[in-house]
């Protein structure tokens, strides 16, 4: 397979490449993850974030918005974000 050359920096960034990158997505769940890792990438790599990909799965839930709404206890929402208190 013919990979983008930022592709073959890693094996996690390869995997992501061959079955990820350009996926249309149509669940809310992974929309979410999305739109999350997507803002938590500001100002860093995209290696960056798909390393720490699993404990932002963690940290929300693994992305169930049901779960993660405003009215949860112990989330604080500075801007947009519902963020998880350490």
């Amino acid at each position: 397979m013919k990979r983008c050359e930022w592709a073959n920096k890693s094996e996690l960034e390869q995997s992501y490449h061959d079955h990820e990158w350009g996926v249309p997505i149509h669940d809310d769940r992974r929309l979410f993850e999305f739109l999350v890792l997507e803002g938590a990438q500001a100002g860093l790599s995209w290696s960056t974030i798909l390393r720490k990909r699993e404990g932002y799965r963690k940290a929300f839930d693994n992305f169930d918005a049901r779960k993660k709404g405003p009215d949860t206890p112990g989330m604080i929402c500075p801007g947009y974000w519902q963020i998880p208190r350490s």
